[in-house]
């Protein structure tokens, strides 16, 4: 999946199985050429917070975090 797919998508806790909130960017890491964290814009706060990318699966439809 591009990197373009992933900005906006929902991201939703295991955890709780609820939305937290949506996919805002991603951080690169240009020497080794892949994703090292996804940064999440949280709602309702509109808080920006950083998630390390081994935490983070990717599906289909939207992209898990186990809390």
């Amino acid at each position: 999946m591009k990197a373009t797919q992933l900005r906006g998508m929902s991201v939703v806790s295991i955890a709780g199985a609820e939305k937290l909130g949506e996919v805002q960017d991603l951080v690169l890491n240009p020497d080794a050429q892949h994703v090292v964290a996804v940064r999440i814009k949280l709602i309702p706060e509109g808080v920006v917070k950083t998630v390390s990318a081994l935490e983070v699966r990717v599906g289909r439809d939207a992209v898990t975090v186990e809390n």
